[in-house]
C-alpha cells in the first residue's frame, strides 16, 4: 500500500486576491504585449521623434565620448537643426527644443545594437515604449499593494 504525502497548501482568500491574481494579469499582459509590439504602426510623427532623440543622443556622445573638437556637435548644431525643421503649425519646433529622454535611450541602444533596417529601428522602439509602459504598471501596481 502506497502511502500518500500530501502538502497542505494554505492560500488566504485575501492574499490569492491582492497578490496572485494581479501578478497572473500582469504576466498574461506582458506576455502578449511582448507578442504584438510589432503591429502598432507607425503614426505621422515618429520619424520626427526619432530625429529629436538622434540630436541629442549624438550631442551628448559628443560631450562625453569624442575628445577631438572638430567632431563635437555644439547647441549651436541643435539651433540650425531645429531651424531646418518643417513646421506643423508651429508645434513641431517647440517639441524638438525640449530634449526627448526616450528617444535619446532608444537611440542609444539603437547605436549600440548598430541597428542601420528602418523596420527593426521602429521596432525597437515599439518594443521599447511598451517596456517602459509596462514598467510603469509595475511601479504603480507595487506602490498600491504597499498600500493595502
Amino acid at each position: 500500500m502506497k502511502k500518500t504525502i500530501n502538502f497542505p497548501v494554505y492560500l488566504n482568500k485575501k492574499i490569492f486576491l491582492d497578490y496572485l491574481v494581479p501578478f497572473l494579469i500582469f504576466l498574461i499582459f506582458f506576455a502578449i504585449g511582448l507578442n504584438v509590439y510589432k503591429d502598432y504602426g507607425i503614426s505621422f510623427d515618429e520619424n520626427f521623434h526619432r530625429e529629436t532623440g538622434k540630436l541629442y543622443y549624438y550631442l551628448l556622445k559628443s560631450f562625453f565620448i569624442n575628445l577631438d573638437l572638430s567632431e563635437k556637435a555644439f547647441v549651436s548644431d541643435i539651433k540650425t537643426a531645429i531651424q531646418e525643421f518643417p513646421l506643423i503649425e508651429g508645434r513641431l519646433r517647440v517639441s524638438i527644443m525640449t530634449p526627448a529622454l526616450f528617444d535619446t535611450i532608444v537611440e542609444f541602444y539603437i547605436d549600440l545594437k548598430n541597428i542601420t533596417a528602418i523596420e527593426e529601428v521602429f521596432f525597437i522602439r515599439h518594443l521599447f515604449n511598451f517596456l517602459f509602459f509596462f514598467s510603469w504598471l509595475l511601479f504603480f501596481l507595487f506602490n498600491s499593494l504597499k498600500n493595502i
